[in-house]
């Protein structure tokens, strides 16, 4: 599978909400040494729409009962400056074999989400289990952590609300 094939399945997997879209597009966030990440890691901040954003893991989940799993965040720093904002996005995250766009994990959001001073991050705090990221698919002969590397994307797209 292309990038371009990817990034196309990950699109198709936001419904159409009949809103206006001020944006969309795709960020992907490239880790080259997993094991040396921290507890809490964060990719660089990004542009999309004319806000700011960014993508933050939890590798041991974000609170009790979610230990087993990495947490994963969609944060918007704009928000975080202005309590007058409101941003309303939908997205979807996924990871991926750093080689094989087809073994993957993909989770997406059911609604728009509206990112504002009091809700700056929107997550999912079950993303995908610790141990799955090391589990060779059957298909490819690949886990999504392999050689230490895996990618983080995005998929967002911003409506004018």
């Amino acid at each position: 599978m292309s990038n371009d094939e990817y990034i196309n399945r990950l699109k198709n997997l936001i419904k159409d909400n009949n809103e206006e879209i001020l944006d969309e597009g795709f960020y992907e966030w490239k880790i080259y040494n997993w094991s040396d990440l921290k507890i809490f890691e964060a990719s660089p901040t990004f542009d999309m729409g004319g806000y700011t954003w960014k993508i933050a893991l939890l590798l041991n989940g974000y609170s009790d009962g979610y230990e087993n799993y990495v947490s994963i965040y969609l944060g918007n720093h704009d928000v975080e400056k202005d309590d007058s904002l409101n941003v309303y996005a939908d997205f979807v995250f996924s990871i991926n074999n750093y080689k094989d766009y087809s073994c993957c994990k993909i989770e997406n959001t059911t609604k728009i989400e509206c990112f504002n001073q009091n809700n700056n991050e929107h997550h999912f705090p079950k993303f995908i289990k610790q141990k799955d990221l090391f589990v060779k698919n059957k298909k490819s002969n690949k886990s999504i952590v392999e050689d230490n590397k895996a990618i983080i994307n995005v998929y967002l797209r911003i409506y004018k609300m």
